[in-house]
Formats: structure tokens, C-alpha cells, sequence
């Protein structure tokens, strides 16, 4: 790893992020998977993982273009509170972690990496 002005501070902080993530929610770390949708021509996968009361949803695009995304019904899903359609948007090679303080109502707080 290199340090100082070599580093490369977007990969860092990338990472920190993701640490930050997975301490903070045990469902990333202990949570089994859930598939919640998959669609290898668009290059996405949409999975679920529960632990005890933690519970987040994962969102990845492996594709070159950001896709809109809908959360599967019947899940009670609602992404903040200003999207009642539970579409999320994931940018082109990346990943959305939904996160949810309140897994009974299910309101997801996207974290975008």
C-alpha cells in the first residue's frame, strides 16, 4: 500500500466507507442472502440480508450504464421518505446499500458506493 501524496484518496475513502458499512450493520457481516431480483443481461443483482433486527438490501451494477432498479413489492419497502415507488438508481459499476433503522416499516436510507 502506498502512502502519502500516492495514494490513491478515492479508493481510500471507497474502502473506508464500506468498513464503516459493514460495522455498522451486522447483516452485512452475518445475514444470509436473500435474491431479491437478478438480471444478468442488464448486469444487476438486488439481495436482501437479514440478522435479528438488521436488515439491508444491496443493489449491484456490473453494467457501464446506471440503471433504474424496482424493489420487488410485497416487502413494504420504501426508499426515504420522498420515493413511495420503491425505484432506486444505481450508477453505472457500482452498488447502492439500503440500510434501515425501522425493519418493521422498512424505510431504507441508501448508501451509494
Amino acid at each position: 500500500m502506498w502512502w502519502g501524496d500516492a495514494q490513491d484518496q478515492a479508493l481510500f475513502a471507497y474502502f473506508k466507507q464500506l468498513i464503516m458499512a459493514r460495522r455498522q450493520h451486522p447483516a452485512l457481516v452475518y445475514g444470509e442472502f436473500i435474491t431479491l431480483g437478478l438480471d444478468a443481461k442488464k448486469g444487476l443483482w438486488l439481495v436482501e440480508r437479514v440478522y435479528e433486527l438488521d436488515r439491508v438490501v444491496i443493489g449491484i451494477n456490473v453494467s457501464e450504464q446506471s440503471q433504474l432498479v424496482k424493489l420487488p413489492t410485497g416487502k413494504n419497502f420504501v426508499v426515504d421518505k420522498t420515493n413511495s415507488y420503491g425505484t432506486i438508481e444505481i450508477p453505472a459499476l457500482s452498488l447502492v446499500i439500503l440500510t434501515t433503522t425501522e425493519p418493521i416499516n422498512g424505510i431504507f436510507t441508501p448508501i451509494v458506493m
